[in-house]
């Protein structure tokens, strides 16, 4: 019985069931955003532990991005299995260092919720990766550089 689906101009055409290569590149990009979003989160997470409002905000940033930096080394413990220094590392780094500037910097302050923040680290964690997996499609060939 035809459905119609993947019959239409530029409609993608199912080539049958997933093999257990494409299995598995889908599980390590599932992992690439998840130790990306435990990396804000985690970051937000200890940043809110440790510096309260007797801090001066310029030492909060610089204690988040200390913190952050620590959070992305036991992240990378966790994924060092599955993922390769180069792509944990470009991602981490941007991610932790602005999730952590922000939260050490709200934190004396209180201008900026917990929700807010960890909603800013989930946005950050995952368009960062995206924006990786992009630029990683385009210099690999897997997506047309445009003229």
């Amino acid at each position: 019985m035809d459905t119609g689906i993947g019959t239409g101009h530029g409609a993608a055409v199912l080539a049958g069931p997933i093999g257990e290569r494409d299995l598995m590149n889908i599980l390590l990009k599932v992992s690439d955003y998840a130790a990306a979003v435990l990396m804000g989160s985690g970051t937000v997470f200890l940043v809110s532990l440790l510096v309260d409002d007797r801090w001066n905000a310029v030492l909060g940033m610089a204690a988040g991005m200390v913190l952050g930096f620590l959070v992305m080394g036991a992240v990378y413990f966790i994924f060092m299995r599955v993922s390769n220094p180069f792509n944990f590392f470009a991602v981490g780094m941007p991610v932790t260092m602005i999730t952590g500037m922000a939260s050490g910097m709200s934190a004396p302050s209180g201008t900026l919720t917990l929700e807010v923040l960890y909603t800013g680290a989930l946005l950050v964690a995952v368009l960062w990766q995206l924006g990786i997996d992009l630029t990683d499609a385009r210099l690999s060939g897997d997506v047309p550089i445009e003229k």
